[in-house]
């Protein structure tokens, strides 16, 4: 939370800080690479911001949220754009009237031909959702279409590398070229562009939404979720939405377990004065906060899968054993057959059944090799980190060419290794010791078959 209040700090006071150069360095070059920044960093916040509102420790009632900081944050972002555009186009008045605009665009031309070999854009891809399509549309247009002396080539292949699915499918007759941006950009606003369209669309996915299947939290949340969403799509396509709290209370509730709604009709009665029309705002409080509350429930110890293989079973019992591939049964019905005692942890622990199957392994005597990827680096962090920047331009080219990768990795969308890269990457590197040191074992495994007495594990 407290990096994100710093780049909102950054991103707000973007051209206050611009302005401290001086005029003299408040040039054509240096306006843009700032308006470029600025941008950079609206796509890291509005990226954290996703992560945010999924984070199940972080409420409603959190200063970040209460004060609409995201709000704030994207008029601030824009009136700062604005200002760049602005103090740009005074620039570029100034040259012409000295006579060097033809030095001032091969300024501009040299800086557009080395930002083609930064990082890709953060657009986001596309394919062919129609609640995305508004987001797609705006920010491809300011990203892409809208920069200054971007030659149309580049334009044709940043299109067709965020566009995915259903929408590549309808650019599969333009041909390539920049001579055929225009018209493919034209397809796409003619198949998607419809604002009738997508109101009605959006509108139908909005009353069709499914309503909650039980009680858990995840079906609580996809339905709160869902109806935001959508809601926030048909407010950028200009439906007036906070005039609708009447409507969405209703719907939202219809959508609901029984179970919550008559929570929430005894919440309503507790608040205040229950003849006042309900508000869109104090239903999703109320939903958020029952969201954590269902988000834990106690499991006996013999329903626990993870006991399974720690009280000793062979890989052929394993394979046949219900409840370690697919759980409690209570996991697949309502939550209703939850236990509901209290559960008194200090009474003591139960003795283990007397038959109990007793497996050992017999470990080898001969020392296995070290994994010579670890000595290629003088510390596992550095090897960590490495790692990330190899995985990064793997997946970055497997984009490019339109290739499927097997490897799971989500690239974060700043310059800088974040954690939760660091954590891919180290699931990576066990991944593949495991296949170094351990091949055989996996394989057998794999074929059900039983693991030889002298094995090293």
């Amino acid at each position: 939370m407290e990096a994100q209040l710093k780049l909102a700090g950054l991103i707000e006071r973007a051209y206050e800080n611009f302005g401290k150069l001086g005029a003299k360095l408040m040039t054509m070059g240096t306006c843009i690479s700032r308006m470029e920044q600025l941008k950079i960093r609206w796509a890291e916040f509005e990226a954290a911001h996703k992560r945010l509102e999924e984070d199940s420790d972080v409420g409603p009632d959190d200063p970040y949220f209460k004060e609409d900081k995201y709000d704030k944050t994207y008029e601030a972002f824009l009136m700062n754009l604005g200002l760049f555009q602005d103090r740009l186009l005074e620039v570029k008045a100034e040259t012409l009237r000295l006579g060097t605009q033809p030095a001032a665009d091969g300024i501009v031309n040299d800086m557009d031909v080395n930002r083609t070999k930064l990082p890709a854009i953060v657009i986001g891809d596309f394919s062919g959702d129609i609640q995305d399509w508004v987001r797609f549309r705006d920010t491809f247009r300011e990203m892409v279409i809208e920069r200054p002396n971007r030659p149309n080539i580049f334009k044709m292949n940043y299109l067709r590398s965020y566009v995915k699915g259903e929408a590549a499918e309808l650019l599969q007759e333009v041909p390539s070229g920049g001579d055929h941006f225009a018209t493919a950009w034209q397809v796409l606003l003619s198949h998607y562009d419809n604002k009738r369209l997508l109101i009605n669309k959006l509108m139908t996915k909005l009353m069709s939404l499914p309503a909650m299947a039980n009680d858990s939290a995840t079906e609580l949340m996809r339905v709160l979720n869902g109806v935001r969403n959508l809601l926030q799509a048909l407010k950028a396509l200009g439906s007036p939405i906070d005039q609708w709290d009447h409507f969405t209370v209703f719907l939202t509730r219809s959508k609901i377990s029984p179970k919550c709604q008559s929570k929430w009709e005894d919440s309503v009665k507790q608040s205040g004065d229950p003849t006042e029309p309900d508000t869109f705002r104090d239903l999703c409080k109320f939903l958020e906060a029952e969201r954590k509350a269902a988000s834990w429930h106690y499991i006996n110890t013999k329903q626990n899968p993870a006991d399974v293989a720690s009280r000793g079973c062979n890989v052929a019992c394993l394979s046949s054993d219900r409840l370690w591939w697919n759980g409690p049964e209570m996991l697949s019905a309502t939550i209703r057959p939850w236990a509901k005692e209290e559960v008194d942890y200090a009474q003591e622990v139960p003795a283990e059944d007397a038959t109990v199957e007793k497996t050992a392994f017999v470990q080898n005597t001969i020392p296995l090799q070290d994994c010579e990827l670890f000595n290629r680096f003088s510390s596992y962090t550095r090897l960590r980190k490495v790692m990330v920047y190899c995985l990064r331009f793997v997946t970055k080219l497997a984009r490019q060419c339109h290739l499927t990768l097997t490897l799971q990795f989500t690239p974060d969308v700043g310059p800088e290794i974040t954690v939760a890269e660091l954590e891919q990457s180290a699931h990576h590197l066990c991944r593949m010791t495991q296949a170094a040191l351990l091949g055989e074992e996996i394989k057998r495994i794999s074929n059900q078959a039983e693991l030889q007495k002298g094995h090293t594990p």
